[in-house]
């Protein structure tokens, strides 16, 4: 049996084993070599290390800053006595944003959700030897959104190469048929010449054919709002509706 369909997924299995077999033979064999190997690769590690440690203190450096600021900002506004002499080494001009003060609780309430019924959410849901239940459970998380009867399509995608996908697809379908506008099953087929296997692979194949299965049942692609999910999210229904 052939495992390896080209020479390139050879590179992933050679050099993890010549890895392995650098660590006790390296001395061995090629001394004056693994310790320049040995020098180079410690020295960059240990560069890249201090380069992250100081851009992380700058980070927290500027963040610091603005939230002294955001404070100084607030207590003047407030009109507070004791920060008199602080704010006043806060620049003449501040910028918006250090003078805007929200109220998040009513900009929440204020929030004008998405309600519009003319469009249509179709979930892609790519997936290979995952449990039954997993997908259940992600599926059933989606149901119980208030539109999901009206609104949501489920497009399962699964691999033609994995066995028992047929079987598995029908149960969940069955299943969950009621809950949903639609809920269409999408086989991804292996060996596509020029194509890689994988997830992407998998969710291109399952937009096609789920886009040509909703024109052929009548809906219009413009009005459907595609979201890619795994087999394991949760999808809030506030996500929908904003």
């Amino acid at each position: 049996m052939n495992y390896f369909r080209h020479p390139f997924e050879l590179v992933a299995p050679t050099a993890a084993i010549g890895a392995i077999l650098l660590m006790p033979l390296g001395p061995l064999l090629i001394p004056r070599v693994y310790l320049l190997f040995l020098f180079t690769y410690f020295t960059t590690y240990l560069y890249l290390s201090i380069n992250h440690f100081r851009k992380f203190c700058i980070s927290a450096h500027k963040i610091k800053k603005n939230i002294r600021q955001w404070n100084v900002a607030q207590r003047a506004a407030s009109g507070d006595s004791n920060t008199s002499s602080v704010a006043g080494s806060i620049p003449s001009s501040p910028t918006p944003m250090m003078n805007y003060a929200p109220d998040f609780d009513e900009v929440e309430v204020s929030l004008k959700l998405y309600e519009d019924s003319h469009w249509l959410h179709a979930f892609i849901i790519p997936n290979y030897a995952e449990p039954e239940a997993l997908l259940r459970d992600t599926i059933k998380r989606l149901a119980n959104h208030k539109n999901a009867q009206t609104n949501y399509i489920i497009i399962l995608a699964m691999e033609e190469s994995e066995m028992g996908h047929e079987h598995k697809a029908q149960n969940l379908k069955n299943l969950f048929i009621d809950n949903f506008l639609h809920f269409i099953v999408t086989s991804h087929p292996s060996g596509i010449p020029g194509e890689a296997r994988g997830k992407g692979s998998n969710v291109a194949y399952a937009a096609r054919v789920g886009a040509q299965e909703l024109i052929h049942r009548n809906i219009e692609k413009r009005r459907v709002v595609f979201t890619i999910t795994d087999s394991d999210s949760a999808i809030p229904e506030l996500y929908v509706k904003e």
